[in-house]
């Protein structure tokens, strides 16, 4: 007789099969993890250490700023008078002395005024010695005498001037900025303005403006227009030393702050390192370089460190050496071969020093903890995230989450449902 075959057998078997997989599911993902775990020990550097000795120094507390470097004497030159220009005698980068004749109109009207005048003048002075010279000259007629000289001699004057008008000249020793006429060109009278390059800083500089014919630069003395926020304002005085720098170069060029804006402006230069952003209110600083430059340029971007106090002799420790134990402050110092948890006293922080006051000598050495930095990765030393689960199969249930932390859920085959739990 044939037994008769249980008919739990196949679904036996079935659930066996599935319990297999999924401890064969579990330890893959058991072992991924631990991989993650290695992985992750494995390339997170240790820190690492530094000796420093500590020595008392001298300690400046700055306010920084960028600005323009700017000519110390600027004059942007117009003609007096009206007229068509008939030359121009210099190009932009020549020499001038004061007094150089840089341009000139068409004068021939205005000479010729001149010429006229003083030809009435001459006149007037002859007819005045005949009226001294002549005994029955009455006095009527010799104050009238005078008085056509006088006149006269006014004429001329004003027909010189006219004519000198036509005649653009430096009005210092400088360098020739600009060109703005050609010859042929029609112009207007206007007056020259003259003055330090300093952009509305003190109201006492000129800026550039597209009417004028010529402009002459100083190239040995210059300014650095500059701008700080409201929150440096106070800081910053009037003789205050700087230090600046200009693009392109690496040596530093010395100066002294020579007026500082009570009045805010929203296009001057932002104020470096503190936080005031692009357009908002600036407060302008001109900073004078001292003596004369043949490196600087005008118009270059400069960065200014403005000493607002300085310190000698003062006691200070890395700022990344201070830490906090029981409730104190503290630095390691190195005593022999031992490491010692010293207590401190701190003063002033100057960002990457700080002041000690007590507990540290001149002379003592302190270690310095300097983090590492993971090899991949985010600058944090994450590891990246791990890999996903595996889904769930035909019509059983959805499959396992990922392994590793991080890990995406498992999508799921056939009817299963696919979202797996980590």
């Amino acid at each position: 007789m044939r037994r008769a075959r249980p008919t739990n057998a196949r679904p036996r078997r079935r659930r066996l099969w599935l319990v297999v997989a999924a401890a064969a599911v579990v330890l893959v993902g058991g072992g991924g993890a631990l991989a993650w775990s290695l992985t992750r020990a494995s390339t997170t550097p240790a820190a690492t250490e530094r000796t420093v000795t500590l020595a008392q120094e001298t300690v400046k507390e700055t306010v920084g700023a960028t600005g323009t470097v700017e000519p110390a004497r600027r004059a942007d030159l117009s003609f007096g008078a009206a007229g068509t220009v008939t030359s121009v005698k210099v190009a932009v980068g020549d020499q001038v002395a004061k007094g150089d004749v840089l341009a000139t109109l068409d004068d021939d009207d205005l000479q010729a005024d001149l010429d006229a005048a003083q030809a009435d003048l001459e006149s007037a002075q002859d007819d005045l010695t005949t009226a001294e010279d002549d005994d029955d000259t009455t006095a009527a007629e010799l104050s009238a005498a005078k008085a056509k000289v006088a006149v006269d001699e006014s004429t001329v004057s004003t027909a010189e001037t006219a004519r000198d008008a036509a005649r653009l000249r430096a009005t210092f020793a400088g360098t020739v900025a600009e060109v703005g006429v050609a010859k042929g060109d029609t112009v207007g009278s206007g007056s020259a303005s003259s003055g330090s390059g300093s952009s509305g800083s003190s109201g006492t500089g000129t800026t550039g403006t597209t009417t004028a014919a010529v402009t002459v630069i100083s190239t040995d003395r210059y300014t650095v227009a500059a701008g700080v926020g409201s929150a440096d304002l106070a800081k910053v005085k009037k003789g205050l030393q700087a230090q600046i720098t200009t693009s392109g170069s690496t040596s530093t060029v010395f100066g002294t702050v020579s007026s500082v804006a009570v009045m805010a402006s929203t296009s001057g230069s932002t104020s470096a390192g503190t936080g005031t952003a692009a357009g908002s209110a600036t407060f302008p600083v001109v900073i004078t370089v001292t003596g004369t430059r043949k490196d600087l340029y005008a118009g270059a971007t400069a960065t200014v460190s403005i000493i607002v106090s300085q310190r000698d002799d003062v006691l200070t420790v890395p700022t990344a050496a201070v830490s906090s134990a029981n409730g104190q402050t503290v630095v390691t110092r190195l005593v022999g071969t031992q490491k010692v948890a010293t207590p401190v006293t701190l003063g002033t922080s100057y960002g990457a020093t700080t002041e000690v006051t007590q507990g540290l000598a001149a002379g003592d050495q302190v270690v310095v903890t300097v983090p590492g930095r993971a090899a991949g990765g985010n600058a944090s030393g994450r590891s990246s995230a791990g890999s996903g689960g595996f889904g769930g199969t035909g019509n059983g249930t959805g499959g396992f989450g990922g392994g590793v932390p991080g890990g995406q859920p498992g999508a799921g085959t056939g009817n299963g449902t696919g979202g797996g739990t980590r």
